[in-house]
């Protein structure tokens, strides 16, 4: 008859207690993996992105209003931040982060200026009224297809540097004295193009506010021109109402298949480590710091065996540490038990990394146009998407895949 030894019944359920939370975690990476495996499979079905013409590595997930998608997107990164949970790896954050992204289509538009006296006998008589752009525009306007907007409204819908829903758009003035032989309509562009945005002020909706200049942008002279919208007068001319042309929005949800199958590889790396770990387990796992205490209670080293209060301080400087030691009454901080060497390492990457945000932080306040005080650019928005904040002029940004995974990897730096 054997009698079992209650320590050895302890072992056996704590080894068994870590089998099974090795095999939980190296089931739930397996699973994510599938789950990962059978979207990147299903997005390859999925229409093809193309940017400026050219084909790329991206899916399209939804395309159609842009509330609708940045309403889907919030709702898969949660799906995606659970992911990351189950995973426990506060890494994968960022690389699953960048599979799904939303992207937007921007309208650039004319901006006519006339009075509101339509019918005007010069304009009907002109013998190259066809090759007139604003001829489309009043035949639209004629056939009820453009928008009706108040001054304030129209200030409203294209006071944004990415116009999503609108295109071209007429400013029906007061009648105003014009001279025989001379234009009948003003015309002026906004244009979101990388060339004009090193302009100064750049050319996005700076049309709003005729005093806008490099040191006060439209963005904030906007309240005063609201405040006023009663004798809003862009082009010299006091704008009564705007008649626009209303834009389809092409807003796009995308799936990079290039990422994921970076994510699949760490994810299928990841899932393997678990497995091997869970069917080839070492004889005495350490694991936790309570595992080295359990091993060296149930078996004691020899060559440490009475050398009580022997500190990592006597084993690192070789001196003879085999004996017990006298109590000092000292204080010790918790931080002595980490070497200055790695003190130092740490504090080392915390200053590199500072020093690389700062870089940014500078660089994007430098590029800033417009007042740069902490107020100003405190309104331009937490997280928010801004004309003012567009980093330009890098070579990588012509290549679709390639510019993504630069952007993804510059903004994880940041």
């Amino acid at each position: 008859m054997r009698i079992s030894n209650p320590s050895d019944n302890e072992q056996t359920s704590q080894s068994a207690a870590w089998k099974r939370s090795l095999v939980a975690g190296a089931s739930a990476c397996l699973i994510v993996f599938l789950i990962n495996l059978s979207i990147t499979i299903w997005s390859i079905t999925l229409p093809e992105g193309s940017q400026n013409g050219t084909q790329t590595g991206r899916r399209i997930l939804y395309e159609g209003s842009c509330s609708t998608s940045s309403t889907l997107s919030v709702v898969l990164h949660l799906i995606i931040n659970i992911f990351s949970s189950i995973l426990l790896g506060a890494s994968n954050y960022v690389r699953f982060n960048s599979v799904i992204f939303s992207s937007l289509t921007t309208h650039n538009y004319r901006i006519y200026t006339i009075d509101d006296r339509l019918q005007l006998p010069e304009f009907y008589n002109s013998s190259n009224k066809d090759e007139n752009p604003i001829w489309g525009m009043i035949e639209r306007a004629e056939a009820g297809v453009l928008d009706n907007l108040t001054a304030l409204e129209c200030i409203d819908e294209y006071a944004t540097a990415f116009q999503t829903s609108r295109s071209h758009v007429l400013l029906i003035s007061d009648p105003g004295s014009k001279p025989d032989g001379s234009d009948i309509y003003n015309m002026d562009w906004a244009d979101l193009s990388t060339d004009w945005l090193y302009s100064c002020p750049p050319p996005v909706y700076e049309w709003i506010c005729p005093s806008a200049t490099c040191s006060q942008t439209c963005r904030s002279l906007l309240p005063e021109v609201k405040s006023r919208s009663n004798d809003w007068r862009p082009y010299g001319y006091r704008v009564k109402y705007c008649l626009s042309q209303p834009e389809r929005q092409t807003c796009r949800l995308n799936f990079s298949v290039h990422i994921a199958a970076i994510i699949l590889a760490v994810n299928a790396f990841k899932a393997a480590i678990l497995a091997y770990t869970v069917f080839r387990p070492p004889t005495e796992p350490l694991f936790t710091l309570g595992d080295a205490i359990q091993s060296f209670m149930a078996f004691p080293d020899v060559s440490s065996r009475g050398s009580c209060l022997a500190s990592v301080d006597h084993v690192r400087k070789g001196s003879e540490w085999a004996k017990p030691r006298v109590m000092s009454a000292k204080r010790r901080r918790w931080a002595v038990a980490v070497s200055r060497r790695r003190w130092g390492f740490s504090l080392l990457m915390y200053c590199v990394a500072f020093a690389v945000s700062l870089f940014f932080l500078s660089w994007g306040i430098k590029a800033l146009v417009g007042p740069r005080d902490i107020t100003s650019i405190w309104n331009l928005g937490f997280g928010a998407v801004s004309e003012t904040a567009l980093i330009t002029g890098l070579e990588w940004q012509d290549g679709a895949d390639q510019g993504l995974i630069w952007t993804v990897i510059i903004s994880n730096l940041a």
